[in-house]
């Protein structure tokens, strides 16, 4: 819990002293483009879809719990709610600590091209 204190920002990637300035100042011109920038929002958000139809996948009680105990017509149904809302939390928790994982690990700091953008749905230690 204490690495997510400052926020949900990625440790910044090392840059080698030995590149030329002319060398790193074209990286982060780059790498601060609208295309890149577009390239970035399209991997996080394929990253959230990825990891929320896995989550969904593996914990579906959860969202039948919930669903059912919102739907319920009788009194006694607000059990369920009680039940699934922890679990619902936690899985949101596992989500989002998944996505930002990957999004560190495989889009931050990294120029991106628009063909292999597909490779972040990839699983392994490293997609690219």
């Amino acid at each position: 819990m204490r690495r997510f204190a400052a926020g949900w920002h990625c440790p910044p990637k090392p840059v080698p002293a030995s590149k030329p300035a002319l060398v790193r100042a074209v990286y982060h011109a780059l790498y601060r483009s609208p295309h890149q920038r577009g390239l970035r929002l399209a991997a996080g958000t394929l990253l959230m879809l990825k990891h929320a139809l896995r989550g969904a996948l593996f914990s579906w009680p959860l969202y039948v719990l919930l669903l059912v105990g919102m739907l319920a017509p009788w009194p006694g149904a607000s059990w369920l709610l009680a039940i699934a809302l922890p679990g619902l939390l936690v899985s949101l928790y596992i989500l989002l600590k998944g996505v930002h994982d990957d999004y560190c690990r495989l889009v931050h700091g990294e120029i991106l091209r628009s063909q292999a953008l597909l490779a972040v749905l990839r699983p392994g230690p490293d997609a690219r």
